[in-house]
């Protein structure tokens, strides 16, 4: 016999498992002697501290969870777990504009970047998992937490102007100001939720405080439209002098991306629960398919029936990154140490270090160890390929979630390609 809150971890945690980010840094544009630079990128990436890349391939593609992976999971959670996915795609225009501002302004463009963003992110405790994986009948005769418990599902497209200024040091400096065209959002404020079993775990109460706020469910395609905003992207590369080859100084990156909100129409919805509800619960044939019920009624019905919904409009903000990162040039290598914080994104500190190996001009492999973020320990490789005109880049920050989907989380991969146009 399967709870209501049951029924709510299975709706809200198994499709936040799709598509969502990784440490491409979208916000350093050329600035060279070329009048125009054209690109596109994409970005995919999911990962877990806890659960693994089968869960993701089921939700996508159908199939079954055993009872292995489900204990070799549990095995993995902590108090608190997180996951986070998301699908980017943007195309940017660079153009130089030194001309229009005279001779004594060097190295100033601006830029325009449009792009699409979603993520699917989620925090959640120890014991819902566990309640996902094995059910109630675990929990006889106890009363368990399972806050922390919250997620945030968001898609937007961002229309950005920007400028960018390069100083006669080698320093940057660039500006982006956007316009946020939201498309949907579904999050979660968790305060309360505690889960009440009887000895025999046939009967089970609920102590929940929460709200659940959601855009137009009848408004809901690619191109919909639900709410606007603003956001901000800084980003600053300074030259620093470690080694005493001055030709080649290390650079230091720091950039803040998608500082910002978006305020969804009156047409949204706040779902709000305050209440203690005892009932007998509902009867999966398969926990992992929420439309396997045999018996306990409608789970929309039940639902409602304890909650209350009002239209309003709400804000979000929109998960932020924070990223800083040193590089050094030494011979045919590259090397690289850095840093990322994401704020509203149920995120931990993420840290990594990169070592490249120029073949020759033009080629340039790389391969990075990291650690944090919405997983453990994890790596990936980079292939770039650089010629005065083109810029092509392909790689992975998380390959491990693709060689060992068993076992463990972590699969991304990115593209860029840009072209540059000379004056």
């Amino acid at each position: 016999m399967f709870d209501k809150i049951l029924l709510i971890i299975l709706i809200t945690l198994f499709p936040i498992l799709g598509f969502s980010q990784i440490t491409f840094d979208d916000s350093d544009y050329n600035l060279d002697t070329n009048k125009i630079t054209i690109g596109i990128r994409s970005e995919a990436y999911n990962n877990s501290n806890a659960l693994n890349s089968m869960v993701l391939n089921t939700a996508l593609f159908g199939g079954y969870i055993s009872r292995e992976d489900r204990a070799h999971m549990a095995s993995k959670l902590r108090a608190t777990n997180n996951t986070g996915s998301y699908l980017n795609n943007s195309i940017f225009y660079s153009q130089r504009i030194d001309s229009l501002f005279g001779s004594e302004v060097s190295k100033l463009s601006f830029h325009v970047n449009l792009a699409d963003k979603q993520e699917n992110l989620s925090v959640f405790s120890e014991n819902a998992a566990l309640l996902s994986f094995y059910g109630n009948k675990q929990y006889a005769g106890e009363s368990v937490r399972l806050t922390p418990f919250d997620f945030n599902q968001i898609h937007y497209s961002k229309f950005q102007l920007g400028i960018s200024k390069e100083f006669k040091s080698g320093n940057k400096f660039n500006v982006g100001i956007a316009f946020l065209y939201g498309q949907n959002n579904r999050r979660s404020e968790v305060e309360r939720l505690n889960l009440i079993v009887s000895e025999n775990g046939d009967l089970i109460g609920t102590d929940a405080e929460l709200s659940i706020f959601e855009t137009d469910r009848g408004n809901t395609g690619f191109f919909n439209y639900n709410g606007a905003g603003t956001s901000i992207d800084m980003s600053g590369v300074f030259n620093l002098h470690l080694l005493s080859d001055s030709t080649h100084p290390a650079k230091f990156h720091v950039s803040i991306q998608d500082f910002g909100f978006i305020q969804w129409h009156a047409t949204s919805s706040e779902i709000s629960a305050d209440t203690f509800y005892t009932y007998d619960g509902i009867h999966f044939q398969n926990i992992f398919d929420p439309n396997a019920i045999n018996t306990g009624g409608n789970p929309i019905e039940i639902i409602d029936s304890i909650s209350t919904t009002t239209l309003k409009s709400f804000t979000t903000f929109v998960p932020a990154t924070i990223r800083f990162y040193l590089q050094q040039d030494f011979n045919q290598w590259t090397f690289a140490i850095g840093g990322m914080q994401r704020i509203n994104a149920f995120y931990y500190p993420f840290f990594y270090g990169k070592a490249g190996y120029h073949f020759n001009s033009s080629w340039l492999l790389s391969g990075q160890l990291n650690y944090g973020g919405y997983g453990g320990l994890g790596g990936g490789l980079e292939i770039q390929y650089i010629t005065p005109k083109y810029n092509f880049k392909l790689g992975s920050t998380n390959i491990e979630g693709f060689i060992a989907p068993t076992k463990i989380a972590g699969q991304s991969i990115y593209f860029l390609l840009s072209y540059k146009i000379s004056s």
